[in-house]
């Protein structure tokens, strides 16, 4: 066994096509075509081979509306590569089931099966609509009762968040897990100065729980630096290419030149070309040169998203940080 195994893999295939929604806040093309391809395998089987396949996500629309769902789930090249992984991670609003999209799931016999529920932002703290939701898992819950749910909250320039703590008590108590933030917006073109606020925003909101005294710090999520995100390599099949993730809060789907690779020996040269060019650019930066979270950053690419959008301040809540890492 390679040293390399001792991270963990996370691939995601952006091979759904089609969503019966339209949900607020969130930006992936609905109308694109997506399909596999002979090098989506060979590049996804390099990566099995030299990192430990823990997660496998098809997307990116619902998995119970998006045209070609059953299709994906019954080809079997496809179903023996997410085989080879411990999780299969969907997504969906579940507000519409299809019990034969269920039943392929079932057949893969996968040791754990994860459904983000994608929350539209005018639902946000809806008690009627996430009670009918929570109903909605309950029932997938009997096909899988070992079922992980991470609620999913799209994330836009018209949500307003006062009470970080609050909200994710509320998504807490509706589905047992703490709020995720999805940052679908990435995948726009926008102003840099956009990308700056929604960072600043979302390290001060993050912040107040860190700084509570009575702040709660169970099931608060900030993965880029939670122990088990940092020994994963997450990289997505994506637009026909394969490109690294960074993760700032949550996964940034970007189809940046920068990202971008063609195989595992060249991902392995982006990925120290890119460590390299995030040291250097931390020396142009506020606070980053001397800072404790340097190394876990630069693993998950945020000065590369900060240089992309020429921020030179923190944009994490460090001192949140370091109570859920109890550093």
């Amino acid at each position: 066994m390679s040293i390399e195994k001792f991270n963990t893999l996370e691939l995601q295939l952006e091979i759904l096509s089609g969503c019966a929604f339209s949900c607020e806040g969130c930006h992936v093309d609905r109308n694109s075509v997506n399909k596999t391809t002979d090098e989506m395998y060979r590049v996804a089987y390099e990566f099995i081979n030299e990192l430990d396949p823990f997660s496998v996500v098809i997307g990116s629309t619902d998995i119970f509306t998006a045209t070609n769902s059953l299709s994906v789930l019954n080809d079997i090249r496809l179903t023996s590569l997410i085989c080879r992984f411990d999780r299969l991670v969907v997504n969906s609003t579940m507000a519409k089931l299809d019990l034969n999209v269920l039943k392929a799931i079932q057949r893969l016999g996968m040791k754990e099966v994860q459904i983000n529920v994608v929350i539209p932002e005018n639902k946000n703290r809806n008690v009627r609509y996430n009670e009918v939701i929570s109903e909605k898992i309950d029932e997938v819950k009997r096909l899988f009762p070992g079922l992980v749910v991470h609620p999913q909250l799209n994330l836009s320039e018209n949500l307003t968040v006062d009470n970080y703590e609050e909200l994710n008590n509320f998504y807490l108590h509706h589905y047992g897990q703490g709020v995720d933030f999805n940052m679908s917006f990435a995948r726009t073109s926008r102003n840099p100065k956009y990308y700056r606020d929604v960072f600043r925003w979302m390290r001060d909101v993050t912040s107040t729980t860190g700084a509570s005294k009575n702040g709660s710090m169970v099931n608060q999520h900030i993965d880029v630096v939670s122990p088990h995100d940092s020994l994963e390599r997450a990289v997505i099949f994506y637009e026909g290419g394969f490109y690294q993730i960074p993760i700032v809060y949550e996964d940034l789907i970007q189809a940046r030149p920068k990202y971008r690779f063609n195989d595992y020996r060249d991902y392995q040269k982006r990925y120290d070309e890119l460590i390299v060019e995030q040291y250097n650019y931390a020396s142009l930066t506020d606070e980053c040169v001397d800072c404790n979270f340097l190394p876990t950053c630069t693993d998950h690419r945020v000065l590369s998203v900060m240089e992309d959008y020429g921020i030179k301040e923190c944009i994490l809540p460090k001192e949140t940080i370091a109570k859920v890492n109890r550093w």
